[in-house]
């Protein structure tokens, strides 16, 4: 990791809700790191049942379009806010959806 940041990410989304066939592959605008966010450059990356529940609206939540699916994840941080105590550009990290 060189600690940069770039514009543009590659991701599986979503523009709707729907069937598995909806999922697109593609370049993402990065978000912005808020101020208590975590910003993670994603190494390996699973789709589990709870993003099936939500890329086919089986399971009904706010989410932003295009959504980004795949909620368990190993990477490590690419940027950290100033409220985002204990987490530091480079180091690794997991998260899972629960």
């Amino acid at each position: 990791m060189n600690g940069t940041v770039p514009d543009m990410m590659h991701a599986a989304y979503i523009d709707a809700v729907g069937p598995a066939d909806a999922i697109r592959y593609g370049e993402l605008p990065v978000p912005p790191t808020g101020p208590t966010d975590v910003l993670v450059r994603v190494r390996a990356v699973v789709a589990d049942p709870v993003d099936t529940f939500v890329r086919s609206g089986a399971y009904a939540t706010p989410m932003p379009l295009p959504f980004v699916v795949g909620r368990d994840l190993v990477g490590e941080v690419a940027a950290a806010g100033p409220g985002a105590a204990g987490f530091a550009p480079g180091q690794p990290v997991w998260c899972n959806s629960l």
